[in-house]
Protein backbone atom coordinates (compact mmCIF):
# COMPACT_ATOMS: atom_id res chain seq x y z
CA UNK A 1 0.00 0.00 0.00
CA UNK A 2 3.01 2.18 -0.19
CA UNK A 3 4.24 4.71 -2.15
CA UNK A 4 7.84 4.49 -2.81
CA UNK A 5 8.17 7.06 -6.16
CA UNK A 6 11.74 7.38 -7.66
CA UNK A 7 13.84 6.97 -4.70
CA UNK A 8 12.40 3.40 -4.36
CA UNK A 9 12.01 3.96 -0.77
CA UNK A 10 9.01 5.54 0.98
CA UNK A 11 10.95 6.73 3.59
CA UNK A 12 13.37 8.84 1.43
CA UNK A 13 10.31 9.80 -0.87
CA UNK A 14 8.60 11.03 2.26
CA UNK A 15 12.27 13.38 3.91
CA UNK A 16 11.58 14.93 -0.13
CA UNK A 17 7.90 15.84 0.31
CA UNK A 18 8.07 17.35 3.75
CA UNK A 19 11.12 19.41 2.76
CA UNK A 20 9.11 20.47 -0.43
CA UNK A 21 5.87 21.12 1.62
CA UNK A 22 8.22 23.42 3.91
CA UNK A 23 9.39 25.42 1.16
CA UNK A 24 6.56 25.64 -0.84
CA UNK A 25 5.48 27.68 1.93
CA UNK A 26 7.52 30.55 1.31
CA UNK A 27 6.84 30.13 -2.84
CA UNK A 28 3.53 30.71 -1.35
CA UNK A 29 4.29 34.25 0.88
CA UNK A 30 6.58 35.03 -1.87
CA UNK A 31 4.51 35.38 -4.84
CA UNK A 32 1.33 38.10 -5.87
CA UNK A 33 0.20 35.58 -8.72
CA UNK A 34 -0.20 31.87 -9.21
CA UNK A 35 -0.78 31.44 -5.18
CA UNK A 36 -3.73 29.16 -6.33
CA UNK A 37 -1.41 26.93 -8.12
CA UNK A 38 1.26 26.16 -5.39
CA UNK A 39 -1.78 25.78 -2.91
CA UNK A 40 -2.87 23.14 -5.06
CA UNK A 41 0.34 21.89 -5.21
CA UNK A 42 0.64 21.56 -1.48
CA UNK A 43 -2.36 19.57 -1.23
CA UNK A 44 -0.65 16.90 -3.82
CA UNK A 45 3.09 17.14 -1.91
CA UNK A 46 0.31 16.56 1.41
CA UNK A 47 -1.67 13.79 -0.03
CA UNK A 48 1.34 11.94 -1.15
CA UNK A 49 2.73 12.09 2.09
CA UNK A 50 0.52 10.66 4.27
CA UNK A 51 0.53 7.58 1.29
CA UNK A 52 4.01 6.95 2.07
CA UNK A 53 2.82 5.92 5.62
CA UNK A 54 6.22 6.96 7.23
CA UNK A 55 5.65 7.23 10.36
CA UNK A 56 8.95 8.32 11.63
CA UNK A 57 9.40 11.44 8.47
CA UNK A 58 5.71 12.84 9.71
CA UNK A 59 7.08 12.64 13.10
CA UNK A 60 10.43 13.56 12.64
CA UNK A 61 9.37 16.86 10.53
CA UNK A 62 5.71 17.70 12.39
CA UNK A 63 7.96 18.48 15.23
CA UNK A 64 9.60 20.45 13.17
CA UNK A 65 6.72 22.28 12.05
CA UNK A 66 5.71 22.77 15.49
CA UNK A 67 8.92 24.26 16.46
CA UNK A 68 9.29 26.73 13.40
CA UNK A 69 5.22 27.91 14.55
CA UNK A 70 5.96 28.54 17.69
CA UNK A 71 9.46 30.19 17.19
CA UNK A 72 8.12 32.58 14.45
CA UNK A 73 4.70 33.08 15.32
CA UNK A 74 3.54 32.27 12.13
CA UNK A 75 -0.13 32.05 11.74
CA UNK A 76 -0.34 31.73 8.20
CA UNK A 77 1.77 28.94 7.66
CA UNK A 78 -0.13 27.03 10.48
CA UNK A 79 -3.26 27.99 8.49
CA UNK A 80 -1.26 26.97 4.90
CA UNK A 81 0.25 23.68 6.26
CA UNK A 82 -3.46 22.86 8.45
CA UNK A 83 -5.43 23.04 5.05
CA UNK A 84 -3.09 21.55 2.65
CA UNK A 85 -2.74 18.03 5.38
CA UNK A 86 -6.86 18.38 5.71
CA UNK A 87 -7.18 18.62 1.93
CA UNK A 88 -4.70 16.43 1.34
CA UNK A 89 -6.16 13.36 3.55
CA UNK A 90 -9.54 14.42 2.22
CA UNK A 91 -8.86 14.84 -1.67
CA UNK A 92 -5.80 12.62 -1.90
CA UNK A 93 -5.18 10.01 0.97
CA UNK A 94 -8.77 8.74 0.86
CA UNK A 95 -9.80 8.67 -3.16
CA UNK A 96 -6.61 6.89 -3.67
CA UNK A 97 -6.69 4.50 -0.78
CA UNK A 98 -10.13 3.88 -2.00
CA UNK A 99 -10.01 3.32 -5.58
CA UNK A 100 -6.50 0.49 -4.78
CA UNK A 101 -8.97 -1.20 -2.27
CA UNK A 102 -11.09 -1.68 -4.92
CA UNK A 103 -8.68 -2.66 -7.47
CA UNK A 104 -7.38 -5.31 -4.94
CA UNK A 105 -10.85 -6.86 -4.76
CA UNK A 106 -11.67 -6.45 -8.79
CA UNK A 107 -8.25 -8.62 -8.90
CA UNK A 108 -9.07 -11.10 -5.76
CA UNK A 109 -12.79 -12.11 -6.41
CA UNK A 110 -14.13 -13.94 -9.64
CA UNK A 111 -16.41 -11.26 -11.72
CA UNK A 112 -19.69 -13.53 -11.39
CA UNK A 113 -19.09 -13.03 -7.33
CA UNK A 114 -18.33 -9.70 -7.23
CA UNK A 115 -20.88 -7.28 -5.83
CA UNK A 116 -21.35 -3.88 -6.81
CA UNK A 117 -20.86 -0.88 -4.42
CA UNK A 118 -18.52 -2.65 -2.13
CA UNK A 119 -16.33 -0.53 0.71
CA UNK A 120 -13.12 -1.33 1.05
CA UNK A 121 -12.02 -2.79 3.82
CA UNK A 122 -11.75 -1.70 7.28
CA UNK A 123 -8.05 -2.62 7.28
CA UNK A 124 -7.43 -0.02 4.70
CA UNK A 125 -9.64 2.48 5.65
CA UNK A 126 -7.69 2.90 8.78
CA UNK A 127 -4.21 2.04 7.01
CA UNK A 128 -2.96 5.28 8.45
CA UNK A 129 -3.92 5.23 12.04
CA UNK A 130 -2.95 1.47 12.32
CA UNK A 131 0.61 2.48 11.32
CA UNK A 132 0.49 5.08 14.50
CA UNK A 133 -1.03 2.76 17.11
CA UNK A 134 1.23 -0.37 16.05
CA UNK A 135 4.28 1.62 16.62
CA UNK A 136 4.05 -0.03 20.23
CA UNK A 137 1.87 -3.34 19.70
CA UNK A 138 3.41 -6.50 21.35
CA UNK A 139 3.34 -7.70 17.77
CA UNK A 140 5.79 -4.78 16.52
CA UNK A 141 7.74 -4.87 19.59
CA UNK A 142 8.34 -8.93 19.02
CA UNK A 143 9.46 -8.51 15.53
CA UNK A 144 11.66 -5.20 15.85
CA UNK A 145 13.57 -7.47 18.42
CA UNK A 146 13.86 -10.72 16.71
CA UNK A 147 14.89 -8.58 13.55
CA UNK A 148 13.70 -4.72 13.56
CA UNK A 149 15.36 -1.56 14.94
CA UNK A 150 15.40 -3.18 18.29
CA UNK A 151 17.81 -6.25 17.19
CA UNK A 152 19.93 -3.72 15.81
CA UNK A 153 19.89 -1.03 18.91
CA UNK A 154 20.47 -4.50 21.18
CA UNK A 155 23.24 -5.74 18.69
CA UNK A 156 25.05 -2.56 18.77
CA UNK A 157 24.96 -1.77 22.03
CA UNK A 158 26.85 -6.02 22.96
CA UNK A 159 29.55 -4.62 19.47
CA UNK A 160 30.33 -1.10 21.55
CA UNK A 161 31.10 -2.71 24.60
CA UNK A 162 34.11 -4.50 22.84
CA UNK A 163 34.88 -1.24 21.00
CA UNK A 164 34.16 1.93 23.17
CA UNK A 165 36.46 3.93 22.53
CA UNK A 166 37.51 4.24 18.47
CA UNK A 167 34.41 1.26 16.99
CA UNK A 168 34.91 -0.91 14.75
CA UNK A 169 35.64 1.03 12.08
CA UNK A 170 33.47 2.93 9.02
CA UNK A 171 31.66 0.59 7.08
CA UNK A 172 31.45 -2.03 9.27
CA UNK A 173 27.70 -1.78 10.32
CA UNK A 174 24.08 -1.20 9.12
CA UNK A 175 25.29 1.31 6.36
CA UNK A 176 24.98 1.47 2.70
CA UNK A 177 28.58 0.24 1.81
CA UNK A 178 27.86 -3.00 4.18
CA UNK A 179 25.05 -3.96 1.54
CA UNK A 180 27.34 -4.04 -1.08
CA UNK A 181 30.58 -5.25 0.50
CA UNK A 182 30.04 -7.24 4.02
CA UNK A 183 31.09 -6.24 7.39
CA UNK A 184 34.28 -8.41 8.88
CA UNK A 185 32.60 -8.38 12.25
CA UNK A 186 29.33 -9.65 11.05
CA UNK A 187 30.03 -13.31 11.18
CA UNK A 188 32.06 -12.89 15.00
CA UNK A 189 28.17 -10.89 16.42
CA UNK A 190 26.00 -13.72 13.61
CA UNK A 191 24.69 -10.76 11.95
CA UNK A 192 23.15 -11.23 8.74
CA UNK A 193 24.45 -9.64 5.36
CA UNK A 194 21.76 -7.87 4.58
CA UNK A 195 21.22 -6.10 8.28
CA UNK A 196 20.73 -2.05 7.89
CA UNK A 197 20.63 0.00 10.70
CA UNK A 198 17.84 2.24 10.35
CA UNK A 199 19.01 4.24 13.69
CA UNK A 200 22.03 6.84 12.79
CA UNK A 201 23.05 7.21 16.53
CA UNK A 202 23.96 3.77 17.50
CA UNK A 203 25.98 2.95 13.52
CA UNK A 204 27.90 6.24 14.66
CA UNK A 205 28.59 4.80 17.88
CA UNK A 206 29.50 1.08 16.68
CA UNK A 207 31.58 2.58 14.04
CA UNK A 208 33.45 5.43 15.56
CA UNK A 209 33.00 4.57 19.40
CA UNK A 210 32.63 7.69 21.93
CA UNK A 211 35.48 9.64 20.26
CA UNK A 212 33.11 9.57 17.19
CA UNK A 213 30.15 9.91 18.75
CA UNK A 214 31.23 13.50 20.74
CA UNK A 215 33.11 14.36 17.45
CA UNK A 216 29.71 14.22 15.72
CA UNK A 217 28.39 16.23 18.47
CA UNK A 218 30.60 18.79 18.93
CA UNK A 219 29.95 19.16 14.94
CA UNK A 220 25.85 19.57 15.84
CA UNK A 221 26.38 22.56 18.82
CA UNK A 222 29.20 24.21 16.91
CA UNK A 223 26.75 24.81 13.66
CA UNK A 224 23.93 25.70 15.97
CA UNK A 225 25.77 28.01 17.35
CA UNK A 226 26.62 29.34 13.46
CA UNK A 227 23.32 29.35 12.20
CA UNK A 228 21.83 31.12 14.96
CA UNK A 229 24.81 33.80 14.76
CA UNK A 230 24.53 34.33 11.21
CA UNK A 231 21.48 36.98 11.79
CA UNK A 232 19.37 35.55 8.21
CA UNK A 233 16.04 35.52 9.96
CA UNK A 234 13.55 33.16 8.64
CA UNK A 235 15.97 31.48 6.54
CA UNK A 236 17.83 30.53 10.23
CA UNK A 237 14.90 29.38 11.54
CA UNK A 238 13.75 27.04 8.78
CA UNK A 239 17.71 25.67 9.08
CA UNK A 240 17.30 25.07 12.74
CA UNK A 241 14.15 23.03 11.67
CA UNK A 242 15.94 21.04 9.13
CA UNK A 243 18.50 20.20 11.52
CA UNK A 244 15.80 19.38 14.71
CA UNK A 245 14.23 16.89 12.08
CA UNK A 246 17.42 15.29 11.13
CA UNK A 247 18.22 14.76 15.14
CA UNK A 248 14.70 13.12 15.29
CA UNK A 249 14.44 11.37 12.00
CA UNK A 250 18.26 9.57 13.00
CA UNK A 251 16.37 7.78 15.43
CA UNK A 252 14.36 5.80 12.80
CA UNK A 253 16.66 6.18 9.39
CA UNK A 254 20.46 6.38 8.73
CA UNK A 255 19.50 9.84 7.58
CA UNK A 256 23.05 11.18 6.73
CA UNK A 257 22.94 8.87 4.18
CA UNK A 258 19.59 10.73 3.03
CA UNK A 259 20.94 12.60 -0.17
CA UNK A 260 17.52 14.14 -0.03
CA UNK A 261 18.05 15.87 3.15
CA UNK A 262 22.28 16.74 3.04
CA UNK A 263 21.31 18.29 -0.48
CA UNK A 264 18.63 20.85 0.81
CA UNK A 265 20.06 20.90 4.70
CA UNK A 266 23.67 21.67 3.80
CA UNK A 267 22.64 24.24 0.81
CA UNK A 268 20.81 26.30 3.93
CA UNK A 269 23.61 25.91 5.97
CA UNK A 270 25.56 27.06 3.18
CA UNK A 271 23.33 30.37 3.09
CA UNK A 272 23.33 30.72 6.26
CA UNK A 273 27.19 30.84 7.14
CA UNK A 274 27.94 33.31 3.96
CA UNK A 275 28.80 36.38 6.06
CA UNK A 276 28.19 38.53 3.45
CA UNK A 277 24.35 37.63 2.44
CA UNK A 278 21.51 38.50 4.39
CA UNK A 279 18.64 37.63 3.02
CA UNK A 280 15.21 39.53 3.98
CA UNK A 281 12.03 38.31 5.60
Amino acid sequence: MRIYGAPANPNVFALFLSIQLFLSFFLYQSLKKYKSIVFLASILLSGTLLLTYSRGTMIAFGFAALVFIIWTRNKPFLKYAAGALVLGLLLIYYPVLFASSKVEVSASVPMENMVIGSTPTSEHEHALSNRFSEMFSDKTLHQSTEWGRLYVLIKGIEIFKDHPIIGTGMATFGDSATLTFSSPIYQEYQIGERMYSDNQYIQILVQTGVLGFLAVLAFILFTYRKIIKSGNGTLTVFTICLMLAALLAGLFYNILEDKTFTLFFYSCLGFCIQKDIILKD
